[in-house]
């Protein structure tokens, strides 16, 4: 467009060079052409007034007619050239997004191709967190019998049950004697003497209680208590205290890699029945 707009300015310079050159254009005219609104008004003139700028209606014709066939031409190519980049646009969208800083289509459909990848992915992480084998400990327990009834429950789990067993000592049962005797014979003498007054004695031959003479041995304190205070009515110097005593302690180690986790009411029917005991989840 602005390829037409020259030519015509200079066909209006070609204009106003035949005024100055033929018998004097008005002032008025002149100055229509000096304040560059000629192109407009140029067309609107009629044939006597261009005459009158050129001093020649013939020539004032033709160059008339030259000025506005080259604006015309002009302005066509102009105008197909401005269109041929917005047609070029049109026909390539995505290369215009690009350009424009937004992603295309091709690279919008790899991102969310790469994002569900991701997340698929991730899924599958934590499903195999999930399903990891889990291993138990249960126990402890002290009674030997108690322990046989829960290690036959276990074996129901489907799981490998192995038993581990330890030993602790602890404070034990109570024993009611005597200090120790001078010589077995004085031991002996005094078991006769506790046996004819109704209590039932031995006399002990191991250290550290050689020479000595049990009443017995009991689980209960109040009973060594109650005997300890009879005997002393009868006059004799006895006393007690607590043997010490090594305790079974029974665990179970329950693992199979291959297996899923108990189910909870597996667990509930065990703590039931067996009250007593932890259950613990553990690392296989």
């Amino acid at each position: 467009m602005m390829k037409a707009v020259t030519y015509m300015l200079a066909a209006i310079c070609v204009v106003v060079s035949i005024m100055w050159l033929t018998d004097g254009p008005s002032s008025s005219a002149v100055e229509t052409v000096r304040e560059g609104e000629s192109l407009t008004l140029l067309y609107e003139l009629s044939d006597a007034e261009l005459a009158s700028l050129t001093g020649d209606e013939v020539l004032a014709n033709k160059v008339m007619e030259e000025v506005v066939s080259e604006a015309e031409e002009n302005a066509v190519v102009e105008t197909e050239i401005d269109i041929e980049p917005e047609a070029a646009a049109e026909e390539s969208p995505a290369e215009t997004l690009v350009a424009e800083g937004v992603p295309s289509v091709e690279a919008a459909l790899a991102k969310e191709a790469a994002l569900a990848q991701e997340a698929a992915l991730s899924e599958v992480s934590e499903n195999e967190i999930e399903s990891e084998p889990v291993c138990y400990e249960v126990g402890e327990v002290r009674d030997p019998t108690v322990a046989v009834d829960l290690g036959v429950e276990l074996e129901r789990s489907g799981y490998d049950v192995v038993r581990s067993v330890r030993f602790v000592e602890e404070l034990g049962p109570y024993m009611v004697h005597t200090e120790s005797q001078a010589s077995p014979a004085a031991a002996s003498a005094l078991v006769e003497a506790l046996r004819k007054d109704g209590l039932e004695s031995i006399m002990m031959r191991e250290p550290p209680y050689q020479n000595g003479v049990s009443l017995g041995v009991f689980q209960s304190d109040e009973n060594s208590a109650s005997l300890v205070a009879h005997a002393k009515k009868l006059g004799y110097d006895v006393q007690r205290r607590r043997l010490p005593e090594e305790v079974e302690l029974i665990k179970f180690f329950l693992s199979n890699p291959q297996a899923k986790a108990i189910a909870d009411s597996f667990w509930q029917k065990i703590r039931s029945e067996f009250p007593e005991i932890q259950i613990e989840e553990k690392s296989c």
